[in-house]
């Protein structure tokens, strides 16, 4: 076999971009990758720096996503994204009711007249925006951390693109992104 380039792999070699070889004498071209290195070939690393902070990056976000998102599932509990998408609208309309009695609240008016919960308009006014801050006070704080932890593993590609933020090499850059926790 002609060895061109040679790659490393998890078990063993990747010949030419397109023959695998693994690292164990039995194979038929396991020779052939001994002799290729001892004559001075470079044995390329399985992923480049740029592909192994990239994969880091992507892992270190889908990380902290996960986090956020079981975070923000404890606050709201098994409430259906349906019903947390009315929420904005049912804020608004309760706001806008307190403000003026008289405007229409379809969302309010609907919830009211199907609920049978024996309440008051102004009851459920009353609650609706008492949830409302609830969830903002709860998700507020949880936002401003997934979008910091974010912008600290954004700033650490930055500074190996730019040399600054003392990461000298990918090492240092792989492991302040390990250190970046939720």
């Amino acid at each position: 076999m002609k060895i061109t380039t040679l790659k490393e792999t998890s078990i063993g070699w990747s010949a030419n971009g397109d023959t695998g070889i693994l690292n164990n004498p039995i194979d038929r071209n396991y020779q052939a990758v001994q002799e290729w290195i001892t004559g001075g070939g470079v044995v390329e690393p399985e992923f480049t720096d740029a592909e192994l902070l990239a994969t880091k990056k992507t892992l270190a976000q889908s990380k902290i996503t996960q986090a956020f998102d079981t975070d923000i599932k404890n606050i709201v509990g098994d409430v259906t994204i349906h019903v947390i998408a009315s929420w904005r609208k049912q804020e608004d309309q309760a706001r806008a009711w307190l403000v003026d009695n008289t405007i229409p609240t379809p969302t309010i008016d609907g919830l009211l007249s199907t609920r049978a919960l024996g309440e008051t308009k102004a009851e459920l006014v009353t609650k609706v925006i008492a949830n409302a801050d609830a969830y903002e006070t709860a998700y507020a704080p949880l936002l401003g951390k997934f979008q910091a932890r974010s912008r600290q593993i954004d700033a650490v590609f930055v500074s190996v693109a730019t040399g600054d933020g003392g990461h000298a090499t990918v090492a240092d850059a792989l492991a302040a992104i390990e250190a970046i926790v939720w």
